[in-house]
């Protein structure tokens, strides 16, 4: 007889994956949401055998017509402005969790809205040996503002005179909107994430959730959780250190970290009209000429 609870987790075969966005935006506009929209279609566009979830602080849906397998969830609205409102929309990621049975889904997937699926994501799921997959910034160092606020003093290489001298620690930063959980500890692993948030950091740091998701990551063999980061090239930074066209054209997913909201727009509307609505007869440009 097939042993469907194995440690390798077999049973997460036999459930459905989960992708989801936080879309907040301040009162009277809606650059976010349209980010979010761009995101959820290309996930729907390129076949994503999982579900996702929107959840979002306007009125206005992003899509008026349903589509199968995407769900909509408006949460309380906020006045905040400007980074105020940046600060609450990263620590509504892990308090989304209430909404979400992380037991029903084999992974559970989080993307920031400025993200775009340019291939189908299902084969960053198939075999593999984790149970946490993050993303680093490659090349950028964990010592950077908005990835070190809970290093402790030996990690950032800062010793008493009494004491032996510590080596820094030396890894790459993590980001903390391109990550997956099984699904069977995605509420443990947001709880812990927010319980880290609460505690105050090591001096003052520019993404405290950040700080917090880096030091998670470091600290997951801890709780008995395997964390390794995605296969290279699935994630691609094009406005921030990957801008080689060539290469981050094949990725599977888009983060535009880097860029005003207005650039992010722009350049996550180029891709989209490029990768799904071109083709080499320039269809769509001739029918707005007619």
């Amino acid at each position: 007889m097939v042993n469907f609870f194995s440690m390798n987790g077999e049973i997460d075969r036999l459930k459905p994956n989960l992708v989801y966005t936080v879309a907040l935006d301040e009162r009277g506009h809606g650059g976010t949401r349209q980010m979010a929209k761009m995101l959820a279609s290309s996930l729907v566009r390129t076949y994503w055998g999982g579900e996702v979830r929107v959840f979002r602080n306007t009125e206005l849906p992003l899509f008026f017509v349903a589509r199968a397998g995407l769900e909509e969830i408006q949460i309380e609205g906020t006045d905040l402005r400007g980074q105020e409102l940046a600060n609450h929309a990263m620590e509504w990621k892990p308090k989304v969790r209430q909404w979400i049975d992380g037991r029903q889904f084999g992974w559970v997937m989080f993307l920031d809205a400025d993200c775009l699926a340019l291939r189908n994501l299902d084969h960053l799921f198939q075999d593999v040996e984790a149970d946490i997959l993050y993303q680093p910034e490659r090349g950028r160092s964990i010592h950077d503002g908005v990835f070190c606020g809970y290093l402790t003093r030996s990690e950032r290489g800062i010793t008493l005179p009494q004491e032996a001298k510590a080596k820094p620690l030396c890894r790459d930063g993590i980001n903390s909107g391109t990550w997956a959980v099984r699904g069977e500890i995605y509420a443990e692993v947001m709880e812990e994430w927010e319980r880290l948030m609460e505690r105050m950091p090591n001096g003052e740091i520019t993404w405290r959730e950040q700080s917090a998701w880096n030091r998670l990551i470091l600290d997951a063999a801890d709780h008995g959780w395997r964390a390794k980061p995605f296969e290279a090239h699935e994630v691609q930074f094009p406005l921030h250190l990957d801008k080689d066209w060539k290469k981050y054209k094949e990725a599977a997913i888009l983060h535009m970290v880097g860029g005003t909201p207005k650039e992010k727009i722009e350049f996550m509307f180029g891709q989209f009209m490029g990768r799904f609505l071109g083709d080499p007869g320039i269809t769509l440009l001739n029918l707005m000429d007619m």
